[in-house]
């Protein structure tokens, strides 16, 4: 996990340092992405002054169990307090920071759907810029999994195994894969990628219409705090799953105990 992170990290920087415009500010985020996990997992990672300010802040809330609040790097809201280990996380430092670090990959969503009116009770969590920008950032994430390599071994492979195992004890990711993102973005800029041509919007439009076809999240796991009636019904809790659906970088994982009580709290209300 340490050393996917760093190599996506410094990928990350030489994206910031060669690309412009939106691809650039992707990159930044990224960078700021990837920093937080490194220093979750105890790494010395010296913070680049642009994005030192949004890690601080993160790092400030997990640290805090901060509970809802908006996050410096994603824009939407976060339940900081899910960060707390548990379980067997709980016996070592090594497993503490493990736990922190996985929940942060687990948890952030590169979100697809943005809004002009964005927030818990919107349309869409986020702004429309802000649903483009992070639509770049996944598929900038996805395309250096692919690409690159670090100490003799390939970083797919790396993702792979720890994904593999952890959906052996867990289940299959509920959330969009870089697997998903990479067969969409090839289809329709062809292969090899020209990450230039990501930004295009006609080519964006087209690579976000793609994933918006893929499946939707069935589980709802508090992103952006957005807001669950108390008598929601099933088509309502759809409509807050689209708001949710994009790529985590490890995923929220679908346990069929969760997606139970939650489909048996709407069936309650049509009972009603």
């Amino acid at each position: 996990l340490k050393l996917m992170s760093r190599s996506l990290s410094e990928n990350a920087q030489n994206q910031y340092q060669a690309c412009t415009g939106d691809l650039k500010e992707a990159a930044r985020r990224n960078v700021a992405f990837f920093n937080v996990a490194l220093k979750l997992l105890g790494e010395p990672a010296s913070v680049p002054d642009y994005v030192s300010e949004a890690v601080t802040a993160e790092l400030s809330m997990i640290d805090e169990h901060a509970g809802f609040n908006n996050s410096p790097i994603f824009i939407y809201t976060e339940d900081y307090s899910q960060y707390v280990p548990r379980g067997h996380y709980t016996r070592s430092e090594v497993l503490k920071k493990y736990f922190k670090a996985m929940m942060w990959y687990g948890r952030m969503s590169f979100l697809l759907k943005g809004s002009s009116s964005p927030g818990p009770v919107g349309e869409a969590l986020i702004s429309v810029e802000d649903a483009r920008i992070q639509t770049l950032q996944a598929s900038l994430i996805t395309l250096s999994l692919d690409s690159l390599q670090s100490e003799g071994q390939s970083i797919a492979d790396i993702w792979n195994r720890i994904y593999g195992v952890t959906a052996f004890f867990v289940g299959l990711a509920d959330d969009l894969t870089p697997y998903e993102y990479k067969e969409a973005i090839q289809k329709i800029l062809g292969v090899p990628v020209n990450v230039a041509t990501l930004a295009d919007p006609a080519n964006l439009f087209e690579l976000k219409k793609e994933l918006a076809s893929l499946r939707s999240p069935q589980i709802f796991g508090g992103t952006g705090n957005a807001m669950v009636p108390p008598n929601a019904t099933a088509e309502d809790l759809d409509k807050i799953l689209d708001k949710t659906k994009g790529m985590r970088l490890m995923g929220q994982r679908f346990i069929p105990d969760s997606y139970m009580f939650q489909s048996a709290g709407t069936e309650m209300v049509k009972l009603q």
